[in-house]
């Protein structure tokens, strides 16, 4: 529906369902729900590596980072869809466009730097984690390809007009420079880079927790929670199909904008929470008895090996998230760890 095709022309059944439909309220229920659970997580996460491990590091102070930008993502979503985001374009007040626009630039940068933090905070980790030199080279160069993809992403986001501000002001945008069609195929790009990085991330711990030296059930339980950002890839792909309907369809931005928008803090928002996962072990190990019990009895029953002891050691830390050789007992408290 065009904002130039007055409502008079269509039926009065069609303009009266038409009026009510409304995207809005989905999104604003969306955009805090996920931004709450991710925020109970990084709290969590904060309070266990900090005050039960005392061993805050960079990987928390990336997944810090990436919180204050999904809640700057979540924020961006509510205004626009109080006051029309959401609606189809010829019930939506021209006065509002601007500053739909403005909400729109910042959310697309707040989005691309919030999943960049959250991707080299679980980086981080692995680098933690695991500390045999192939492992760690792989890390490094996925390290890399993350950091080089989310400042080109970002950079494109704030660049996309030049002058910046031409974006949202529709005065500058004749004489402006501004990716249109040929940026469209940049932004798809951008989102399926960002997938293949998912994936990457997603499977680099896989072969390295394998060939640890621990029960199945435990093996399988640690690529469960360390292979969680298979999840936020589905949602990525998710996200790429509402973009393609948006851009195929401008003749209504403010109706068809609103899945895009609401998939893009959901995704940010799961991505910290399955990234947040790993490090909440010693939190469920001191303050759920089962888990401590299962956790215990699991490593009891892994019998020593001709192995090396870094496999072992991955092992302790990944559990406890501690680098200094401490084991947690059934109570959740440290205890120094005994090589066997």
């Amino acid at each position: 529906m065009n904002s130039d095709t007055p409502p008079a022309s269509i039926p009065p059944e069609v303009v009266r369902q038409l009026a009510t439909d409304d995207r809005g309220p989905v999104t604003i229920v969306l955009s805090v729900i996920f931004t709450v659970l991710s925020l109970i997580s990084v709290s969590l996460r904060f309070y266990t590596r900090a005050v039960l491990m005392r061993n805050f590091s960079v990987e928390d102070f990336f997944m810090g980072i990436a919180m204050v930008l999904s809640i700057v993502l979540g924020t961006t979503q509510i205004p626009p869809a109080c006051f029309g985001a959401g609606k189809h374009i010829a019930f939506v007040d021209p006065a509002r466009f601007t500053s739909f626009k403005i909400h729109a630039f910042i959310a697309i940068i707040s989005y691309c730097a919030s999943l960049t933090f959250t991707k080299l905070s679980i980086l981080s980790q692995y680098r933690r984690i695991f500390t045999y030199k192939e492992m760690r080279s792989a890390i490094f160069i996925v390290f890399g390809i993350v950091a080089v993809h989310g400042i080109e992403s970002v950079l494109t986001g704030v660049f996309s007009c030049v002058p910046v501000d031409a974006f949202w002001d529709a005065a500058k945008k004749p004489t402006a420079r501004c990716l249109d069609k040929g940026g469209r195929r940049l932004y798809y790009a951008n989102a399926g880079i960002g997938i293949a990085t998912d994936i990457m991330v997603a499977i680099l711990p896989v072969k390295a927790v394998w060939i640890l030296q621990i029960p199945p059930r435990q093996k399988i339980a640690l690529l469960f929670l360390l292979t969680l950002g298979f999840v936020v890839c589905i949602v990525s792909m998710i996200r790429l199909d509402a973009l393609h309907t948006m851009a195929t369809h401008p003749e209504d931005p403010t109706w068809h904008s609103a899945p895009a928008g609401w998939w893009s803090c959901i995704e940010a928002n799961l991505a910290i929470v399955c990234g947040s996962a790993p490090a909440l072990k010693p939190l469920f190990t001191r303050f759920i008895p089962q888990f401590a019990s299962h956790l215990t009895t699991a490593r009891a029953a892994s019998k020593p090996t001709g192995q090396p002891p870094k496999d072992r050691k991955s092992f302790i830390e990944l559990v406890t998230g501690n680098r200094r050789g401490v084991d947690t007992d059934g109570s959740g408290c440290s205890r120094p760890f005994r090589r066997r």
